[in-house]
């Protein structure tokens, strides 16, 4: 679960049978990590929190984030390249439909009736060179589902966002809001919950393992004639 804080201090919360292997606070606030074992499925969580898309914060600002957070995700693939990448948090950003399918190969047909924002052109670009998918942008067609920024003035948002590696990805099965498990949390962001199934090794080996293809049973094409 991540979740963003009004002292804006991030953190990861493990169940128990969860196995943490290593903790890394990559930016005082806006970013931490771990490296967990869940049932045998290695990953690298990061929750973030983003500068908001205001003039609150300087375009520079903004980019140093997502610069800060791309070197900590090659550093943490480069170490250790068999844990498999998730990335959640408030990204403050805002993905509309006016994003264009062909060009975002990242994202689903689920988006925000709000135009894209600044920051959520940064949030493209960046799921783009880092390979991942927005999982909430795949699931949950209804509105309820999908905003999970309520302001005060009355509108609404999607501003909190997962994102996975391919290997994550195939075996998710759901990812949107949930508004009943957001009750017991006093903000004004609701929870966004990502349901996977991983495979056990046994099935990870059947799944991935490259299969020998026997070449006698190939066609001689010019025997055809």
């Amino acid at each position: 679960m991540f979740k963003s804080f009004k002292k804006k201090a991030q953190a990861i919360v493990c169940a128990p049978h969860v196995t943490v292997e290593d903790q890394i606070f990559v930016k005082e606030g806006r970013i931490v990590a771990a490296r967990v074992i869940v049932n045998g499925t290695k990953l690298s969580i990061f929750s973030c929190y983003s500068p908001t898309d205001t003039k609150t914060y300087s375009d520079s600002t903004k980019d140093a984030f997502y610069s800060t957070l791309s070197k900590s995700i090659k550093s943490i693939k480069s170490e250790h390249p068999s844990f498999k990448l998730i990335v959640g948090g408030d990204f403050n950003a805002t993905v509309g439909n006016d994003c264009e399918p062909d060009k975002w190969t990242c994202v689903g047909n689920n988006h925000d009736p709000d135009p894209t924002s600044e920051n959520g052109l940064r949030l493209l670009k960046f799921c783009k060179e880092q390979e991942l998918f927005m999982m909430n942008s795949f699931f949950g067609r209804k509105n309820i589902h999908r905003w999970s920024f309520y302001s005060n003035l009355g509108y609404k948002r999607r501003l909190d966002y997962i994102f996975c590696e391919w290997y994550v990805k195939r075996f998710t099965n759901n990812c949107r809001v949930y508004r009943s498990v957001s009750k017991g949390f006093q903000s004004d962001h609701r929870v966004v919950i990502m349901n996977c199934a991983f495979p056990s090794r046994k099935m990870r080996k059947q799944v991935f393992s490259k299969k020998n293809v026997d070449k006698s049973l190939h066609c001689n094409i010019k025997s055809l004639k």
